[in-house]
């Protein structure tokens, strides 16, 4: 019996614990049972590494390989690992290990092994370290050592590991920490000179399977796996260091130096200092001062090295008794209830015992010199909250997902102080429910709530990249609690610094000098000379012009916000209708992701194992049919109304061969604009970004050849870019938190699950699988839609035997046709943003026939694949 199980890994192979460990494990795990298992690994490049933890729980990939940071938000336990220390047997046999393993499978999972680098964390950075650390600096780390950077005076910034190289390189971050092996397989050396001695903490690669996979597998095949994770546990320590020790060598030889932290802060790496250490870090200075319990301080002689006692008190202190469980399973059970009633009678003794300790403490602190300073009345009212708040925050990182923990009510909390993420209530004392990663709402509800609250906003007239940002760091402090504002910050960070969208400023920039330095208006005049009597041809120009742009940039978004700027208000004040002007710009806008280049058909190549030059390719053909389809839609539209046009257009008369020669070198500045931009990109030149660059050099020139350059009109060009680009960088982001929400919540998957389920022919599933990402792209974002359902139609497709050029191509239609959709569609926003005349519902009525239309494209490309299948088949 064989079976297949899918590998998800948050670290491509490159990075030394998938190439050195997990691959190898992976054989070794293929020829240790008796079962035939045949493992494939996936890497972040299918699902990115901070999104990766639903699909393996709900059963898309069979298998995890992680670090408990990378899922903090979704299950706190996984990350508690790397506070440990130790070898594998001890961590097995202190019982932590099977404690993680049950509390993973109380979300889905099971923990099959952990692969420890017992040489830890270290810090890369651009400049050594000087006397103040780390102060000021933007440090990349995983959530459990953010405290580490903070303490050093740094600032943590959570990036997956591809990211960390253009990062440094662009100076978005001055370093990294990162555990001891992985800067050379990501050749951080380039962009980093020096790496930070000691290092500190140990790294843990976890390794878990969705439990319905595991459940189903026998038990002797259970018992197998369980020997060979055990086995290769022990051996991947020694696998570790050696790879850390030739890292290290690596580093040195390609040029990097030690930066070492001064004595006083290397100190501090410990986060959590013993009573014995706490004397020596007050004498240097490494602490200003102490917590600690009203009982312990004369105990350690702390008034030789401190001066001041704090009051008033705040909390209180549990010293627990605990005994090993086998042990109290071997005494008799006369002994049992003998020590558990001298147990309570000293519990209440120990409080009085206590009191007088505590007395006593206070009278000898005194006695040595030391004096008291007060809190004062403002900040000693938050004492109570503040420490209750600090306990709940430790309890939901170490407490299982939706654990109730049971508290007396002595009076240290009340409902007043009970922080937004608890949900407090009264049973048998005061019990706190901690959400943890349990949503409130999961599944269908969570996406008729999240759609629900967005319609509302943007309907109560809130602009709406505000509305975005407010309904989405609500849900996901509502879901999250205080993770949700690292959720919250992470989705705009990773917009931010995305290289791909830095296409749609430079566009935009594009459009504005152009605007400004009249090479439209010159466009126009040209094109009504050239076209002649063609009456409405400034919507066949619209068309031309967004897919022509489109083709260049390979972003509707920033096509349809430079046209909107630019070309847009020129129609409608020569008196085009203003729907069908917009209606035509979002049109052309929208076929960015059919013709090449396309950053949509790169990503759906990778995730769907397909020929991305045949991907490419196929979507030649179906870009002209589209366009046609609507060049022919907007002349039936002028025939049956006339009025949609300008009237004088039929005045015209034939231009003069002078006067079409003139039209044809004022067209030369924007043909060579066309030709060096797309020359660029089709020769593999420059990237989209790059030739994008050069088009913005190229606009500059012909506001030069138009003699309207200024210094004045650059500033303003740039200025107004900004604006557009910011709300649009805003609105993605937001839409990337929300695509985050609506995956954490179940609710994408639950729309999904049942199409899976259904056992009709292949016509009606190819109907089924189309009509789900039409209705998502009208929420979703395309990137976020693509991950979500990729991985669960591969399946499908082989089972149907679907052509993959034909089928993904239909499917990258669908997802554009999300683009222009309302209500949510990113080149709607887009084109809104840039135009202000009008109302975001007009440019709704304006999409609707031209979504019309995608879909009479794609029922023709569907009933004849030759369209998209004959240029592949030349290849």
């Amino acid at each position: 019996m064989a079976a297949d199980l899918k590998i998800l890994s948050s670290w491509d192979q490159s990075y030394a614990a998938v190439g050195e460990v997990l691959m190898p494990f992976m054989e070794y795990l293929e020829n240790e049972t008796t079962e035939n298992l045949n493992l494939s690994r996936f890497g972040p490049e299918t699902v990115p590494p901070f999104e990766q933890f639903n699909p393996v729980a709900q059963g898309v990939f069979n298998l995890l390989y992680t670090n408990g940071g990378y899922h903090y938000n979704d299950i706190a336990v996984g990350m508690s690992l790397d506070a440990l220390s130790g070898s594998s047997e001890e961590l097995h046999d202190s019982g932590i290990w099977d404690f993680a393993d049950q509390e993973y499978q109380k979300v889905g999972l099971k923990l099959i092994a952990v692969f420890y680098d017992r040489n830890g964390f270290h810090m890369l950075l651009k400049e050594p370290l000087g006397e103040d650390a780390l102060n000021g600096r933007r440090i990349r780390g995983t959530p459990l050592y953010h405290p580490v950077i903070e303490k050093l005076g740094g600032s943590p910034v959570v990036l997956p590991g591809p990211e960390i190289y253009p990062a440094l390189e662009r100076g978005v971050v001055d370093g990294a920490a990162w555990p001891t092996v992985g800067a050379v397989n990501y050749r951080w050396f380039e962009v980093a000179d020096y790496f930070v001695r000691p290092t500190f903490g140990q790294v843990s690669h976890m390794l878990l399977m969705n439990l319905d996979t595991w459940n189903s597998l026998d038990e002797t095949t259970q018992a197998e796996i369980e020997a060979a994770a055990l086995a290769y546990e022990k051996e991947s320590s020694t696998i570790f260091d050696g790879l850390a020790t030739t890292e290290m060598e690596t580093l040195i030889a390609e040029g990097m130096e030690a930066t070492d932290f001064q004595p006083e802060f290397a100190a501090t790496l410990k986060i959590v200092l013993p009573g014995p250490e706490i004397y020596p870090a007050l004498e240097r200075g490494v602490v200003d001062g102490a917590a600690w319990p009203t009982v312990g301080a004369v105990n350690y002689r702390w008034f030789e090295v401190a001066d001041y006692f704090v009051r008033p008190t705040f909390g209180q202190v549990s010293h627990m008794l605990l005994m090993n469980l086998d042990t109290w399973n071997s005494l008799d059970e006369t002994t049992q209830a003998e020590i558990e009633a001298a147990a309570l009678a000293y519990e209440k003794e120990s409080s009085t015992i206590f009191d007088g300790l505590a007395t006593t403490e206070m009278e000898t602190l005194i006695a040595e010199g030391m004096e008291a300073t007060d809190f004062q009345p403002e900040f000693a009212a938050t004492l109570k909250s503040a420490w209750f708040n600090g306990v709940t925050e430790l309890m939901q990182m170490v407490a299982p997902p939706g654990a109730t923990i049971f508290l007396a009510n002595n009076g240290v909390m009340d409902e007043g102080f009970v922080p937004p993420f608890v949900q407090a209530h009264q049973q048998n004392g005061q019990a706190i429910q901690l959400k943890g990663a349990v949503p409130m709402i999961e599944g269908i509800p969570a996406v008729l709530v999240g759609v629900g609250l967005l319609l509302l906003a943007m309907g109560s007239g809130m602009p709406v990249f505000v509305a975005f940002l407010v309904v989405n760091l609500g849900a996901s402090m509502l879901l999250l609690g205080p993770a949700g504002f690292g959720m919250f910050s992470g989705s705009f960070f990773e917009t931010a610094t995305s290289s791909s969208l830095v296409t749609i400023p430079l566009f935009i920039l594009m459009g504005e000098l152009l605007f400004r330095s009249r090479a439209v208006e010159v466009l126009f005049q040209s094109i009504d000379t050239l076209v002649g009597r063609v009456r409405g041809r400034q919507f066949i120009l619209s068309i031309v012009l967004a897919t022509v742009f489109s083709t260049l940039s390979g972003a509707a978004m920033g096509v349809a916000a430079m046209l909107g700027r630019s070309l847009l208000p020129g129609m409608v004040s020569r008196g085009y209708d203003a729907r069908l002007s917009i209606g035509t710009i979002l049109a052309g806008a929208s076929l960015a992701p059919l013709i090449p280049p396309s950053v949509l058909v790169i990503i759906i190549g990778t995730l769907a194992g397909v020929s991305i030059a045949g991907l490419l390719i196929a979507g030649i053909i179906p870009g002209l049919v589209f366009s046609s389809l609507f060049a022919a839609y907007v002349f039936i539209r002028i025939w049956r109304n006339p009025t949609l046009a300008p009237a004088d257009e039929d005045a015209k008369s034939r231009p003069s061969l002078l006067e079409a020669a003139t039209a044809l070198i004022k067209l030369l500045p924007f043909t060579i604009i066309i030709a060096l931009v797309m020359g660029l990109i089709l020769m593999g030149v420059a990237t989209p970004t790059e030739a994008g660059a050069m088009g913005v050099l190229g606009s500059l020139m012909t506001a030069a050849i138009y003699r309207n350059l200024s210094i004045r009109m650059i500033v303003e060009a740039v200025g107004e870019s900004a604006k557009i680009s910011a709300m649009i960088l805003i609105i993605m982001a937001s839409s990337k938190l929300f695509s985050q929400l609506l995956a954490f919540s179940g609710g994408a998957s639950a729309l999904t699950q049942w199409i899976v389920e259904l056992q009709v022919s292949s016509w009606v599933m190819l109907f089924m699988l189309m009509l789900l990402p039409f209705i998502l792209c009208m929420f979703i974002d395309q990137i976020a839609l693509m991950l979500i359902v990729i991985p669960i139609y591969l399946p499908i497709i082989d089972r149907f035997e679907y052509d993959p050029i034909w089928f993904w191509l239909l499917f990258l239609v669908n997802i554009t046709v999300g683009g222009i959709t309302p209500p949510f569609g990113y080149t709607l926003f887009a084109l809104k943003s840039a135009w202000n005349e009008g109302s975001m519902s007009s440019v709704f009525a304006a999409a609707w026939p031209f979504v019309g239309l995608f879909v009479i494209g794609m029922v023709l490309l569907a009933l004849v694949p030759e369209l998209t299948t004959l240029l592949p088949s030349m290849l």
